[in-house]
């Protein structure tokens, strides 16, 4: 079965890792960007050699207890990807989050991604965007903004779901009442903000990041690389720092229009902060979940050759609700095979 998966972010990598020891399956990624990741992003510094933040996910949070996720986190941890994160080097965050299991990305969020699409041996292309679905005959065929056609037996949309809806057309039409609960999904927008330093540059902080204490501060969270990567009594100086800006801040601007505008923010909230070497800003379109599918069971199958999943299919908008979709449509997918196929998934047991 070629199965098509639109989105190199966590919830198709989670997806084509569980499947990977399927043999019925050859999976192909399409993904819009340069690199994989999707909103677990990393930037790396094009001036100062070895200063990266991540921009979208910051860390993961434990929720789910399932086989899966705990092959996943295993696995992870296994690979040296993750590892424990003292969330008491974090300010202002929400009560009760020390009785909970929080990880690092520690080369950055998007490695996790990364290998997980290089553990599920899956075919990756790059700066590969869906334009449309044409599934009026058998099978499905996806056509990219080149022009160019593939047909598929079944497609896998892991990218957000408003992205879909404004960027993929389908032949025939979606369904009008499927389209309508697609269209409650929300995602909100944000900026974040990233400052690189120089080489011997060290911010001085006795916190490795923050939340912040008033609801109404632009700067919503931030965190110093270095300072979460490796700990805040590491030898290695903290040259980078990450802001997250409030939902909607600025959004209907260009990122070099935001610019100086979220600069002056930063300026107004630590004024002992030089000017960076580099300033790199991101606008994040659809940064995390606001409102998920109603009644979902993390996933949506708008016929048997196309499915919509992610974290707005799960219980939560995060890395533990990607995992929850991913697992979730997985099972699906197996559950489409041949009854009298011999399907191996040792890896998963």
């Amino acid at each position: 079965m070629k199965v098509l998966v639109v989105g190199g972010g966590l919830t198709g990598g989670m997806i084509s890792y569980f499947l990977r020891g399927v043999k019925q399956f050859k999976i192909t990624c399409w993904e819009k960007s340069r690199g994989l990741g999707g909103r677990a992003a990393t930037k790396r510094s094009n001036k100062i050699s070895g200063c990266q933040a991540d921009t979208g996910l910051q860390y993961l949070t434990r929720y789910e207890k399932s086989a899966r996720h705990d092959n996943l986190y295993d696995f992870l941890s296994g690979k040296g990807l993750i590892s424990k994160l003292d969330v008491k080097d974090i300010s202002h965050m929400k009560s009760g989050s020390e009785k909970m299991q929080h990880y690092k990305a520690v080369n950055g969020s998007n490695t996790i991604a990364k290998t997980l699409w290089e553990e599920s041996n899956a075919e990756v292309m790059k700066l590969q965007k869906l334009k449309s679905l044409d599934y009026s005959e058998d099978g499905v065929v996806a056509e990219n903004e080149k022009g160019e056609k593939e047909k598929f037996d079944l497609v896998l949309l892991t990218i957000p779901v408003p992205q879909i809806i404004r960027d993929i057309s389908f032949t025939p039409p979606i369904e009008k009442n499927a389209r309508e609960q697609l269209e409650k999904v929300k995602f909100s927008s944000r900026f974040a903000l990233v400052y690189f330093f120089g080489d011997n540059y060290d911010i001085d902080s006795r916190v490795a990041g923050s939340y912040a204490a008033n609801k109404d501060d632009p700067i919503v969270y931030w965190h110093i690389d270095e300072a979460k990567r490796f700990g805040m009594d590491t030898e290695k100086n903290f040259r980078t720092i990450m802001f997250h800006f409030k939902k909607g801040l600025y959004c209907d601007l260009t990122p070099a229009e935001a610019l100086p505008k979220l600069q002056e923010h930063v300026a107004q909230s630590f004024p002992k902060l030089p000017t960076p070497a580099e300033a790199v800003p991101h606008r994040w379109l659809f940064s995390q979940v606001d409102e998920k599918f109603p009644g979902s069971e993390g996933y949506l199958s708008l016929n048997d050759q196309i499915i919509i999943c992610g974290d707005s299919f799960g219980t939560r908008g995060n890395f533990d609700g990607c995992a929850e979709s991913a697992s979730q449509t997985a099972d699906h997918i197996l559950s489409l095979l041949p009854k009298e196929a011999e399907i191996s998934t040792e890896k998963d047991k």
